[in-house]
């Protein structure tokens, strides 16, 4: 049934929450060929919802950032790592950057004043010769927890 959880409408993509993290939330993926890139969402969550930004290579191995109505949820390894507050209530602008295995975070309340998030990783790990699968690490938008998360604005940059 997961055609039924995504529809796009006006220029925004709901996508009901499924699970409670995206080891279980089946997050919507795409193919990156390059080695250095950014990519950056709006997100606006329901109450109960917990939705953001990541890189997938499987339901065991991601590393992204998300949040709910109080506090970001950090996942490294395939595991939550940190929730610390946040001023945005239920709604956000979150960009990731992957140059070259070095992931930052970044995080904005309107899309133009970005702040640099405290927490960022390396992923050369994420690949198939420590996983197995032959799969490459994604980018991609989860949405777990309760009721529905929009994204907006949807940019990828080489």
């Amino acid at each position: 049934d997961e055609g039924t959880r995504a529809r796009a409408e006006g220029g925004t993509l709901h996508l009901a929450a499924r699970g409670t993290a995206p080891k279980d939330s089946a997050p919507l993926l795409l193919i990156a060929g390059d080695t250095a890139y950014r990519f950056e969402a709006e997100v606006e969550i329901d109450p109960g919802g917990v939705a953001g930004l990541l890189l997938f290579y499987d339901r065991s191995l991601y590393a992204g950032l998300g949040f709910d109505e109080k506090r970001f949820v950090t996942h490294q390894y395939g595991l939550e790592r940190g929730r610390p507050a946040h001023p945005h209530g239920r709604r956000m602008w979150i960009r990731v950057t992957n140059d070259r295995h070095i992931v930052t975070y970044d995080t904005s309340p309107d899309g133009m004043t970005w702040r640099r998030f405290d927490r960022g990783m390396e992923v050369s790990v994420y690949h198939h010769n420590v996983r197995g699968g032959f799969l490459m690490l994604r980018p991609g938008l989860y949405s777990a927890g309760q009721g529905t998360a929009r994204f907006r604005n949807f940019r990828f940059q080489a």
